[in-house]
């Protein structure tokens, strides 16, 4: 599963173009709605008491039986990658500060500030989807026509000066944090509660089970994406 996630993510428009990646986005989708279709099948007649299960009840609004096929591919995909992407890229941030790591280390109870800090400074979603102006508008001294699309960057918004202090240094035990690697309103993320225990849970057991954790190296290497932060390579000693 996670080798078609990425795979998925890799060669579909989030990541960049090439000649082989049609094929390998179209081979990587059906590996997981074949999947998701045998893994569906069998929550409908051995239910659980897990979110497909829970989905297959009857309601109103029933999903068709493609809607959710699809919906479990975009939960696992979506939670799969950014959840990977905020552990590496927390870990990495931590090592590359090695005061912080050390606070860690020292007083387990900042690891769910060190999540939140980690979100901020390299966040695993860079840049929001697409977003379309309704109407002519005027957003920072440019005029957007109806229909426009606008691409937000979390990123940037994340070390906006007028939000954060210093918003350049990472900090575990900064607060506020108001961040948007989660989104905003409506959109915030469904997992994000899932993400930040996962996440605060890896970092308290990493800093007491590796407290000498080092960096080998500059040379870290990052995937290709014009959406996602992740890394491809990362190498670590435990000392």
């Amino acid at each position: 599963l996670a080798h078609w996630s990425h795979e998925f993510i890799d060669s579909s428009g989030l990541g960049t173009s090439g000649t082989d990646n049609q094929s390998r986005n179209l081979a990587a989708s059906l590996a997981l709605q074949q999947y998701f279709v045998g893994f569906v099948q069998k929550r409908q007649v051995e239910p659980d008491d897990g979110l497909v299960s829970a989905l297959l009840q009857p309601s109103e609004d029933p999903l068709s039986f493609p809607e959710l096929v699809s919906m479990c591919v975009l939960l696992l995909v979506a939670g799969h990658e950014t959840t990977v992407n905020l552990i590496g890229n927390g870990v990495r941030t931590l090592l590359r500060h090695p005061e912080q790591w050390r606070r860690l280390v020292e007083d387990p109870s900042l690891a769910a500030g060190a999540v939140e800090e980690s979100l901020r400074f390299e966040p695993p979603v860079q840049r929001a989807l697409f977003r379309a102006s309704r109407q002519t508008v005027e957003l920072a001294g440019f005029e957007l026509s109806a229909g426009e699309q606008v691409m937000a960057a979390i990123a940037a918004a994340n070390r906006d000066p007028a939000v954060f202090t210093d918003p350049d240094r990472f900090d575990i035990t900064r607060q506020p944090n108001r961040h948007l690697s989660f989104g905003r309103g409506v959109h915030f993320c469904l997992g994000a509660p899932l993400a930040r225990l996962e996440g605060r849970l890896m970092f308290e057991r990493l800093a007491a089970m590796a407290p000498n954790l080092k960096v080998v190296g500059e040379d870290d290497a990052w995937r290709p994406s014009t959406i996602f932060r992740g890394l491809r390579r990362f190498e670590v000693v435990a000392g």
